[in-house]
């Protein structure tokens, strides 16, 4: 939310920030901010926690999905962003980072609020070059299909298996 605060009004008239998640085991720090940012204006929406098929049409409808988890060494919803051609600012801890190519997703660093913004608005930037957009986009693509789908996964854990036995 400190990165959102620190756009200019007119990048956040172009913005739309949805959060989701389980309301009840969120940090309640966490959606203090989240509804007195709202009650401030900006443009955000706090949802509950969505089933699976309506989390992905989120992400499908969403032009960016943003996850700046510091402790994720595996950010799903990243991958499944991916397998949308939904473009993933993701934060460069996270493990998926560490196997797709730097065109395929765009990386923050989460402690760094200053930067993040700039990252937010430089995507927001972006979006309105359509064929930038959609290099980022297709090669999310492409770098889900290379390494996350569920056959990559499959062949990888045989060939460990094997390999440790």
């Amino acid at each position: 939310m400190a990165a959102v605060k620190q756009l200019p009004n007119q990048m956040l008239d172009k913005c739309k920030f949805e959060f989701y998640g389980a309301k009840a085991q969120a940090d309640e720090g966490i959606l203090e901010q989240l509804n007195k940012a709202k009650k401030e204006g900006y443009p955000i929406m706090v949802g509950d926690a969505l089933s699976r098929s309506d989390m992905l049409e989120t992400i499908k409808k969403a032009h960016y999905l943003i996850a700046p988890s510091r402790t994720d060494t595996l950010s799903m919803v990243a991958v499944e962003a991916m397998m949308l051609s939904t473009v993933p600012i993701i934060s460069k801890h996270c493990g998926v980072t560490k196997a797709i190519s730097d065109e395929s997703y765009i990386g923050i660093d989460p402690y760094d609020v200053t930067a993040f913004a700039k990252v937010i608005e430089d995507a927001v930037r972006m979006r309105e070059d359509k064929s930038k957009y959609r290099e980022y986009a297709e090669a999310a693509r492409i770098q889900y299909e290379t390494y996350f789908t569920k056959d990559i996964f499959k062949q990888q854990f045989l060939t460990n298996f094997h390999k440790n036995r």
